[in-house]
């Protein structure tokens, strides 16, 4: 009966500890103690000759970023800040659709005077693994090419596929700063030909586009597969993200853990 009545207590408070626990996550939860599974809001501060759509994508089919209230994305002059939340712990790809549209203002197709650019800074990059605070564009990025009858549309899946199998390490122009990074064709002094800071943007961050971009043949949009006399090409940018809890986060976690376990411990053994 002693040993009977030993175990039965043993279980009982073993029971009683174990609801504890649960009601102690519970409430760690509800307080935003256990952070690993939230979102958080990441802002992407952007503008490029121009900027037609974005995508977010974690492993599923691209889910598109809302550019509902992106109202410069014709002036590559003045930037947009986009938000998003993401979740921790998840890797994200994400991707702008980027074309060098400015055949409305006199332009025909890209050309030596027209070159095109992509310019972004991410935030809040701390969340960011792997990563500095903020995250800029510059050759880290990836881009790839494809021709589109429209290039304002958003690509099928046969043109993903293609996308994804031309990827590449994006080329450096220029900082936003307005120093000048990479040589092209014409006695460009003083500012880089992108004329200065885009305001909302690190000067750090660096305008990317790919390898031809002052070729007169060669650049990027001078395919005009409609014969409308528009370009005809569509430029994608892709970087790689990893949020992830900040170490102060980690660190409350990590040490309510260890709490919730040594007082289970201690109410074992009164027991």
């Amino acid at each position: 009966m002693k040993n009977y009545s030993e175990n039965y207590k043993v279980k009982r408070g073993e029971k009683k500890m174990k609801k504890l626990l649960i009601s102690l996550i519970a409430v760690a939860v509800s307080f935003g103690i256990v952070g690993i599974a939230e979102a958080v809001p990441v802002n992407f501060t952007v503008t490029g000759d121009n900027v037609v759509a974005a995508w977010y994508k974690d492993g599923t089919s691209p889910q598109v970023l809302d550019l509902t209230g992106a109202t410069n994305l014709s002036s590559w002059r003045n930037a947009d800040t986009l938000s998003v939340d993401l979740e921790f712990c998840h890797e994200y790809e994400i991707i702008f659709q980027v074309v060098n549209d400015d055949w409305d203002a006199g332009w025909s197709l890209p050309a030596i005077d027209n070159p095109g650019g992509f310019l972004a800074e991410i935030t809040p990059a701390s969340y960011f693994e792997d990563y500095p605070a903020p995250l800029l564009t510059n050759s880290n990025w990836d881009v790839s090419t494809i021709p589109m009858v429209d290039p304002y549309l958003a690509p099928s899946a046969t043109q993903w596929t293609t996308i994804y199998t031309g990827w590449t390490s994006a080329t450096e122009w220029a900082w936003n700063s307005g120093n000048y990074v990479v040589g092209n064709p014409k006695s460009w002094t003083g500012t880089s030909i992108w004329k200065g800071p885009v305001s909302g943007i690190s000067g750090n961050a660096k305008w990317i586009w790919t390898a031809a971009n002052f070729d007169m043949d060669g650049a990027p949009g001078n395919h005009d597969t409609s014969g409308d006399g528009k370009p005809g090409d569509a430029i994608f940018f892709k970087v790689t993200v990893h949020p992830t809890p900040e170490p102060a986060t980690m660190l409350l976690l990590g040490s309510g853990l260890l709490g919730l376990a040594a007082f289970g411990r201690k109410k074992k053994r009164k027991v």
